[in-house]
């Protein structure tokens, strides 16, 4: 009885187990991660094939060409999280983005951006 309990056990754990990353069409949400809590703007490099870049919520989206990339500059008027949705043709293949700059709540660039990224949801 115990070696039918483990082994149905370990068929329901690998069946509820999927491995695969979605793809395909669809839009991902990128969140600066900041070592220093709520900031005022972001400077990001979004090199990749993006279809579209909008704003989340109380963020401004301003872009423009840059090299090879895209420039994005997150801004907010009060400190929170800075996040922007990308509309792309393959969510399995996220862009690649660089920190470029960063501005704390009182619009003051941060010396660094050592510890700054982007995670994707």
């Amino acid at each position: 009885m115990r070696k039918l309990f483990v082994c149905v056990t370990s068929v329901l754990l690998l069946a509820s187990c999927d491995s695969t990353n979605p793809s395909g069409p669809g839009t991902l949400t990128v969140v600066l991660k900041s070592p220093n809590g709520a900031e005022g703007a972001a400077v990001l490099d979004v090199a990749g094939i993006v279809e579209s870049m909008s704003a989340n919520g109380d963020v401004s989206l301003y872009q423009t060409p840059s090299g090879q990339a895209t420039r994005a500059v997150l801004v907010r008027l009060t400190p929170g999280e800075l996040s922007m949705k990308v509309s792309l043709p393959d969510v399995s293949r996220p862009p690649q983005i660089t920190v470029v700059e960063v501005a704390d709540g009182d619009n003051k660039v941060r010396p660094s951006v050592s510890g700054y990224n982007v995670e994707f949801r």
